[in-house]
């Protein structure tokens, strides 16, 4: 496979997992067992997925999101936090970011050099 294809490979997967981020944030955020605080952080986490999604959408040659999927993870993760509570849950989801970010470095070559101020941008979210 050649190094273009896999790329767009990254990018598909990216779109999806983004997305993925941005909705179970999204959810996490209107549960009423959230304090008001920890509500603006998942708003502002959730903020941060879309705009990460919306950058990857533009790299990828598809982004399909399997509905069903996501809405039965998201009800688990649901559930996940009211038996565990938020700040677990989000240690938890959060424990893939180190991959993605050697996985977006790899691949900054890729970028358009238009976008590449951006991009370094939303690696250092990720690290945050």
């Amino acid at each position: 496979m050649r190094y273009q294809e896999i790329f767009k490979d990254v990018a598909r997967a990216s779109c999806i997992d983004e997305y993925r981020d941005y909705m179970i944030y999204r959810a996490l955020s209107e549960s009423r067992f959230v304090s008001e605080n920890m509500r603006r952080k998942l708003e502002e986490m959730a903020d941060q997925e879309r705009r990460h999604h919306d950058f990857w959408r533009r790299y990828a040659d598809k982004c399909e999101i399997n509905s069903l999927r996501l809405s039965i993870e998201i009800l688990l993760i649901k559930i996940l936090m009211i038996i565990m509570g938020v700040t677990f849950v989000i240690k938890f989801f959060e424990r893939h970011e180190k991959e993605v970010i050697k996985i977006y470095r790899r691949y900054i070559d890729h970028i358009d050099e238009s976008d590449r101020e951006y991009y370094n941008k939303m690696i250092s979210e990720e690290e945050a």
